[in-house]
This record gives structure tokens, sequence and C-alpha cells, in this order.
């Protein structure tokens, strides 16, 4: 029989500023009252708690018992009520913003979603290892709301390209799998790499302006459009964006004009969020070191808090993008796009 050190809970848990705490309820069926939970058997290093540092953590090996990992983390900033409010704010006011650029641009929102997830969960010490996946997957779930929102603000004033979005009923869904599949197994440095490079990219585009970046006067044939939706499922799930960013870049770049790309870019978002969620779901079912509360790579606290305030910002970042003209949506989106590729690239360094 193998040797390991027994580490009880307290031994395991008491020299660690941040606190973890593993719930585990191992069920046994009991003839009079049915299923009643019993004591945790003590944690080993078999299970994959690893010593570094003179500080316990659990290794990337999953523990193998039913139940959440939680993550207590931050205890002595949530005992604060006063961070626990500043907390809260923050991420409202970034799901308000998130919510006016989802009318405004057509966006999903996932270019402001995922770097305040990100460093959210950062804070609370969710391991690097899921941390950019969760606020991915978490992303994509605000999304489809939001992207449906914005979908029925722009289809009353008329704006959307009905037919490309019908073109695009398995295009792009297949994309936004293939995508999601992808980032389930890449790195969380990779994911935020890509992110940075294709919205810097996008964004220097945009503040140009020039009209010799245009690629045709109308978009191309059935093959080309079918194979530009691909693309734009694909990268969009695998950055947890809703295509917006790409999709207003590929109808401007064939001379469509800027507001019926922003419109039909919410249309897209749906396509593209509503496949990549369930995917996320099942790409992080098993993960052990996900936090309470998560459902796959989606975290379910983050949704109930982001989600209903973006949907009452869409409807005023609709309204103004019916406004403005197109020269001033593309400096904004442009400006915008550079801000969030600069923080995605500081996080790198």
């Amino acid at each position: 029989m193998e040797n390991h050190q027994i580490l009880s809970k307290p031994e395991v848990f008491h020299r660690s500023p941040f606190l973890s705490t593993v719930l585990t309820h191992d069920w046994q069926r009991e003839p009079a009252t049915g299923y009643q939970p019993r004591d945790p058997p003590p944690l080993s290093v078999a299970d994959g708690v690893a010593e570094e540092g003179g500080r316990q953590s659990f290794g990337e090996k999953p523990c193998n018992r039913p139940g959440f990992l939680l993550y207590e983390a931050g205890m002595s900033a949530f005992s604060d009520p006063s961070s626990l409010l500043g907390l809260a704010f923050g991420l409202a006011l970034a799901a308000a913003l998130a919510g006016f650029l989802a009318g405004l641009f057509g966006i999903g929102g996932g270019a402001i979603y995922v770097p305040v997830l990100y460093q959210t969960y950062q804070w609370l010490e969710v391991p690097e290892s899921v941390a950019m996946h969760l606020a991915v997957g978490t992303s994509i779930a605000i999304i489809v709301p939001t992207s449906l929102r914005s979908l029925l603000a722009h289809l009353k004033r008329d704006a959307v390209d009905r037919k490309l979005l019908k073109e695009w009923l398995v295009a792009v869904p297949l994309g936004s799998i293939a995508g999601a599949l992808f980032a389930a197994d890449a790195s969380s440095a990779s994911l935020r790499g890509i992110f940075a490079v294709l919205a810097g990219l996008i964004g220097l585009k945009l503040l140009a302006g020039r009209i010799t970046w245009q690629i045709g006067q109308d978009l191309p044939g059935l093959a080309g459009r079918s194979l530009a939706g691909l693309l734009i499922g694909f990268l969009s799930a695998l950055i947890g964006i809703g295509g917006g960013v790409l999709n207003n870049t590929f109808m401007t770049l064939y001379g469509r004009p800027m507001i019926q790309a922003v419109a039909t870019s919410a249309g897209v978002g749906a396509l593209i969020s509503l496949p990549g969620l369930v995917t996320y779901i099942l790409g992080g079912w098993d993960d052990p070191l996900l936090p309470a509360l998560s459902l796959g790579y989606v975290s379910l606290s983050s949704v109930a808090l982001i989600a209903p305030v973006s949907l009452i910002a869409v409807p005023m970042g609709a309204s103004l993008a019916h406004r403005l003209s197109r020269r001033h949506l593309e400096i904004g989106f442009g400006l915008f796009l550079l801000i969030v590729a600069a923080r995605f690239a500081y996080s790198l360094a």
C-alpha cells in the first residue's frame, strides 16, 4: 500500500492568506432518510493537494470526488462591506457600458466583459489556467440576451441585412462551436494574445478610415460569404466576443454602410453566442478548478449580475447609433478596440 502524507483540513488551508475550501459530498443511500451526506475523508497529497513554497494549494490534478471547488478568495477584503459594494458597482458599471456599446456598435459587449471578468477572477484568485476560459465563456453567456435585445432594437429601424443573416444560419454557428472547442484546449496567455492582436488590427483599420481599404463594392459570392461567416464565428467564440468586431469590418470592406453593418452584427452575435454557450458549458463540465456556481466555463453569478444591467443600456446605444455619422462610429469603435488591445497586451508583459 502506498504511503501518503495525510493532511487535515486546518493543516491544508491555515497558512494561506486566501482561503480555499473543497465542498465534497459522498452521497450514500440510507433506508429511512434517502440520500445523506457523510463527512469527507481526510485530504492527502494523492488527492491533488500539493505543497508549494510552504503554502498548500490544489494542483492541476483533478479531484476525483463529487462536489464543487469553492474559492472563497480574498476573505479579508470580502469581510469589508465597502469592498463588496465596490466590486458590485464596478461590474455593474462595466455591464452598463458594454450594453450601451452593444447597441451602438452591434457588438455583444465581450470586448468589455472579457477583460473585466478576467481581472475580477484574478483578484478572487481563480487559478490562472481557468480564469481566462471562465471569462470568455461567461462573456458568451451574457452576449446571448444582449445580442438578441440589440437585434430587436435594430430590426425596428429596418437596418439589418436579413438575407446575409439567413445565409449564415449554418456557417456562423459551426464556426462558433469550433472556436469554443479550440479555446477549451488553448492556454490563457494564448487567448489573451489572440484577443489583443485581432482587436488592435481592426481598431487601426477603423481609425485610418481610408476608402482604399475597401475590397469591393458589394459582398462576395455565396461561397465567400459562407467562409467569412465560418471564420467570424470561429474567431469570435475563441475570444468571447459577439462577432460585431469582425462582421463590421467584413461588411464595410465590401462597401456596405456602417449603420447596416452595425445592425446586422447584432444578429451575428446571436448566431455565435447560442451554440458557443452550450459548447463552453460542456467544455468545462468536469474541471475541478472552477469556482462555485459555475456551469462549465460559465459563471452563473456573474451572468446574473451583469446581464440585466446590460439589457437596460442596449436601447440607448442603438438609438444613438442611428443619429451619428459613419465616420463618428468608425472613430469611436476604433478607439474602443485599441484600448482593449492595449489592456490585454499589458497583461502579457
